[in-house]
């Protein structure tokens, strides 16, 4: 799982672990439509907003109706989706993250910092 990656010491608090650079990669990828993470308000109810990666999932955040980053939440939707992506570590924060029961515009602003802290430390991996 962990590997030995250059001695970059930056202690970002969205990774607690070095990651290998095809491991970023992997997450960081675009998945097929059919793969995509659905914004859904409720069962049967989709807003028609959806991502295929890191970088569409908090933009998505920012952007739907609160319940249905709620409704995911409680659902575990995120942390299987980020777990499908391969990325274990946020799929864990998503699943903390539903044990704060933040509500409303806290929740919004938690999910989506995880997000992009995430997206861009595995960036950073790959990029630089």
């Amino acid at each position: 799982m962990s590997a030995m990656h250059r001695s970059s010491s930056s202690s970002s608090s969205s990774s607690s672990s070095k990651i290998e650079r095809s491991q970023a990669e992997n997450i960081l990828r675009d998945v097929p439509q059919d793969k995509a993470f659905h914004f859904y308000l409720d069962i049967g109810k989709p807003t028609g907003v959806f991502a295929r990666n890191l970088k569409e999932l908090a933009a998505g955040i920012n952007s739907v109706d609160i319940r249905s980053i709620e409704f995911h939440v409680l659902r575990g939707d995120f942390e299987k989706w980020l777990s499908m992506l391969g990325d274990q570590y946020l799929a864990h924060q998503f699943g903390r993250l539903r044990d704060l029961r933040l509500k409303d515009e806290s929740l919004r602003s938690r999910a989506a910092e995880l997000v992009t802290n995430r997206w861009k430390a595995l960036s950073q991996s790959v990029g630089s």
